[in-house]
Order: C-alpha cells, then sequence, then structure tokens
C-alpha cells in the first residue's frame, strides 16, 4: 500500500510541474511553420538620409500569452556585416501580431543593398522561436553631384541701326556671374587700329546665375569700323571674365554733318547770363550718422535712368555729393575701392552722355 501511494505521490508531483511549465513557457502548435514579416524600408535611400525600417513580428498561434524578444537586424549586402539592430521586450496573446518602426542612420554607409533580417527571441536570448533572413532590402545610393558652377558670361549687341558719326549710338551688354557679389560691367569700344577710342562702366550688385543687361548711349565722333568688348572685374579691378569680340560695326560719316579728328565733349548748355544749368543729384551723402552704411539702404548712388532722364531735358551738369568718410573709413587710411568704383561708374555713365559732373563730398 505504501508503495502505491509513493507512486501516486510522485505522479501528482510530475502533473503539478507539467502544469506549471505550460503556464511559465511559451507554447505554440506551429514553431516549424512560424514567420516573421512582412517588413518594409521607406524614405529617400540616398546616403545621408534617415529611412524608417517598418517590420510586423508574429505570436505563436496556440499556448498562453508570453514575453519576447523582437530583435531586428540590418546587414549590409557588400560587406556582409551588421549595420544596426533594434531590439524590443514584448509580451504578446498567442497570434498575436504587432507592428513596429524603427529609425536607419545611413550617414556613414556606403553605398549598395542592404537587407533587413528580424526574428522572435526568449527573453534571455537563449532560445530562438522564429527567424526571417530577408524580410525587406533597401538599395542605397550615393547623392548626386551638384551641377556645375555657373560659367562667368560676356556678350553684346549693336542696338542702334545705321550708326552714323557725331549720332547717339546705342550699345547693349549681357552680364552673367559665377558668384554673387559686387562687380564692375566694363564695356569699351576700340577702332580699327585696336585702339580704345571710348569706354562705359558700372558698378552693379549681381546674382549668380541671373544675367544682367547695361545700355550704353553714346556719340561716337568719328567714322570707321568699331568692335565692342566686354568685361567683368571686381571693385579693385581684377578682371573675372572677357569678350575680345562681343560685336562688331562700321560707323559712316553720313551726310548731314562733318567728321571730327577725336572725340570732343559739348559743353554743358548755357542759360542766357552764360551760368550752366544743372541739377544736384543727392543720395550718396544720405544718412551720415551710419559710417559705412549699408548701399542701397542708407544711401544710394545716381542711376542710369536718373542720368537719362535729366540729360533728356537738357540738364548737362550733375553735381555728385557724397560723403568722404565712405571713401576713406579711416584717417591716413586706404580709399574704399568698391566705394571709388561706384563714383566712377557714375562719372563714366555720365560721360558717356556727354554730361559733365561736379563732385562734392561733404
Amino acid at each position: 500500500m505504501a508503495r502505491y501511494k509513493a507512486i501516486f505521490k510522485s505522479v501528482s508531483v510530475l502533473f503539478i510541474f507539467l502544469s506549471l511549465l505550460v503556464t511559465i513557457v511559451p507554447h505554440f502548435t506551429n514553431a516549424a511553420t512560424l514567420n516573421q514579416g512582412p517588413a518594409s524600408v521607406s524614405g529617400n535611400p540616398v546616403l545621408g538620409q534617415p529611412l524608417a525600417v517598418n517590420v510586423t513580428f508574429n505570436a505563436p498561434t496556440g499556448g498562453n500569452p508570453a514575453a519576447y524578444m523582437l530583435d531586428t537586424e540590418v546587414f549590409s549586402g557588400v560587406t556582409g556585416a551588421k549595420v544596426a539592430q533594434f531590439s524590443e521586450a514584448f509580451t504578446l496573446n498567442a497570434g498575436q501580431s504587432i507592428n513596429r518602426s524603427y529609425t536607419l542612420q545611413t550617414a556613414g554607409l556606403a553605398a549598395g543593398k542592404y537587407t533587413v533580417k528580424q526574428g522572435l527571441f526568449s527573453l534571455d536570448w537563449k532560445t530562438l522561436f522564429s527567424w526571417n533572413d530577408g524580410s525587406a532590402s533597401v538599395n542605397l545610393v550615393a547623392p548626386s553631384v551638384a551641377a556645375p558652377a555657373t560659367t562667368w558670361q560676356t556678350g553684346g549687341k549693336l542696338v542702334s541701326a545705321n550708326p552714323v558719326a557725331n549720332s547717339n549710338l546705342q550699345l547693349a551688354g549681357t552680364f552673367g556671374v559665377a558668384v554673387s557679389g559686387s562687380y564692375i560691367l566694363d564695356m569699351e569700344l576700340y577702332n580699327s587700329q585696336n585702339v580704345k577710342a571710348y569706354q562705359y562702366y558700372e558698378a552693379r550688385n549681381l546674382t549668380a546665375g541671373v544675367t544682367q543687361s547695361v545700355t550704353w548711349n553714346m556719340t561716337p565722333t568719328v567714322a570707321g569700323p568699331y568692335k565692342l568688348k566686354v568685361g567683368i572685374f571686381t571693385p579693385d579691378w581684377q578682371q573675372k571674365a572677357w569678350n575680345d569680340a562681343a560685336v562688331s560695326f562700321n560707323v559712316t560719316t553720313g551726310t548731314s554733318s562733318p567728321v571730327a579728328p577725336t572725340q570732343v565733349n559739348p559743353s554743358a548748355p548755357v542759360n542766357s547770363q552764360g551760368f550752366l544749368r544743372g541739377v544736384n543729384l543727392a543720395g550718396a551723402e544720405f544718412t551720415s550718422e551710419k559710417i559705412p552704411g549699408a548701399y542701397g539702404v542708407d544711401y544710394t548712388y545716381p542711376t542710369t535712368a536718373e542720368l537719362d532722364y535729366y540729360n533728356s531735358k537738357g540738364l548737362k551738369l550733375i553735381r555728385l555729393p557724397f560723403l568722404w568718410e565712405r571713401v576713406q573709413p579711416a584717417l591716413w587710411g586706404d580709399l574704399n575701392q568698391t566705394e571709388l568704383a561706384r563714383i566712377d561708374a557714375v562719372v563714366a555713365a555720365a560721360k558717356a552722355r556727354n554730361m559733365q559732373i561736379i563732385e562734392g563730398w561733404t
């Protein structure tokens, strides 16, 4: 009898142990067919751009709720090395699926194919329940190479038809820069001996990739063939671009006036008392309390449009006031080449229109 009691007691203990084992250990009936996934990789697959790794984990369909380690790993198809790993502990019900998303930083990686692998482990990593060796993949590419910088551009054309000596002639220059900044846009007219006979230039702020046009109204006094040359210079006259033959044309003698041997600027018109008539174009001396001040905001210089307007009214004399402190910021110091170029541009523009200038600093 004692023997049967011992056997019964042993069977009871074994039954209790098996019951506890079923309760605390994940139990599933389809371990052989359990799959992890699907997974996907979203985002711009360019090196340096973050990507989202989206994965789905599936718990076994049989048994009780249990805790698992959800593991996601990313491998390089080039080297075979693991480049990223994401792990989380979750308690899942039987047959439950859960979606997770992780950020993959691609900075420092090489271009090529990368594979996402995922698995379901026990919390202590000792038991692998299910593994997918290729749930998703992505091809990373290098960033596209930036387009070449905008090139320097210079061009010119003759606007006036049938140019005649001692008559108004209009030329146009086109300019484009590769680097935004302040520049001198230079137009020069050469005679048949390739000697510079006339010159006009302006100081302007240019934006890279944006072409600007400059109009030059001038009066050639000598007939013959001419060639227009145009260039772009820094404010201190360092050459950035040059076009040695923008346009060529011929100036005829015409029938109404003789050809003058040299260029002569006509005198400014005078009134009946013999005084010169002109206009004071303020602007460069503005905001004297701000030295040097911001060009185009605190102060400015006369534009070619202003000169054209007063020239059309018969005013051939211009007074150009400006602040000397902007030309020479420090006593006994160097002169500001950018400011000098702006003044020179106004003088050249006035000269091209046969206008005279009185410069006056304040």
